[in-house]
C-alpha cells in the first residue's frame, strides 16, 4: 500500500469514528487505534463463515477502553463507497455495548458471537436509518454550541508503516474555543466556532 493510499483510507476511517464516538456516547472511553497496510489473516471461523476482517474491535468494559485495529488495505479493496465504510464504524462501535455479555475472559462462545454480531447489525442499521430519517449532521451540535470538536491524534508510523493513534475530544480543542474568546474580548468561549 503506497502511503498516499494508507493517509486516504485512514482519513476515510477516522471520519467516521470521529462522526460517531460522541453520537454514541463514548467521549470518556480511551479509545486507541492501530492502522495496518497489511491484511489479517483469517482464522478458522472467519474461513467457515467465509469472513474478512475490516476493523477489529478490542474492548475492555470494565475500565472504559477500547483498541480499534483497522486494516487499511482490506478497507480499500473491498469497501469503495462511504456509506459502507459509515456502517461499519458504526458496527464496530456497538461492539463497546454489548461486549459486557461475554464471560470474564472477554472470549464469547460462537453461539454468543454470533449473536452479538447480529444484534450490533440491527442496532447499526437502526442507528443509521433514524440518523437520515430524523438527524442533522452529527457534528452540527459541537459547531454550534460551541463545545470543543473530538480529534484523532495520530502517532509516528513504526518501521513497518503502520501507526497508532488516540481519540481526543479535549484539552488542545477546548484551550484553543478559549484562547479564540479570549482573543476576542470576551473572556468566555464564543456561542459558534468557526
Amino acid at each position: 500500500m503506497k502511503d498516499s493510499d494508507f493517509i486516504e483510507q485512514r482519513d476515510r476511517v477516522s471520519q467516521y469514528f470521529l462522526r460517531w464516538i460522541p453520537v454514541l456516547g463514548f467521549n470518556h472511553w480511551r479509545l486507541v487505534f492501530q492502522f495496518l497496510r497489511t491484511e489479517q489473516e483469517r482464522d478458522e471461523r472467519q474461513r467457515a463463515l467465509n469472513a474478512v476482517t475490516l476493523l477489529q474491535t478490542d474492548p475492555k468494559w470494565e475500565y472504559e477502553h477500547a483498541r480499534f485495529t483497522v486494516f487499511l488495505s482490506t478497507i480499500q479493496r473491498l469497501i469503495p463507497e462511504d456509506d459502507d465504510l459509515e456502517w461499519h464504524v458504526v458496527h464496530e462501535l456497538t461492539h463497546l455495548w454489548l461486549n459486557e455479555l461475554h464471560d470474564a475472559d472477554h472470549h464469547p462462545s460462537p453461539d454468543l458471537w454470533l449473536h452479538e454480531e447480529r444484534v450490533c447489525s440491527r442496532i447499526t442499521t437502526a442507528i443509521l436509518a433514524t440518523r437520515d430519517a430524523v438527524c442533522a449532521a452529527p457534528t452540527t451540535w459541537a459547531r454550534e454550541t460551541g463545545k470543543a470538536e473530538p480529534a484523532i491524534v495520530y502517532g509516528e508510523e513504526d518501521s513497518d508503516g503502520d501507526c497508532e493513534a488516540t481519540y481526543s475530544v479535549g484539552l488542545q480543542s477546548a484551550q484553543n474555543v478559549v484562547k479564540r474568546a479570549k482573543s476576542d474580548g470576551s473572556g468566555a468561549p464564543a456561542g459558534k466556532r468557526a
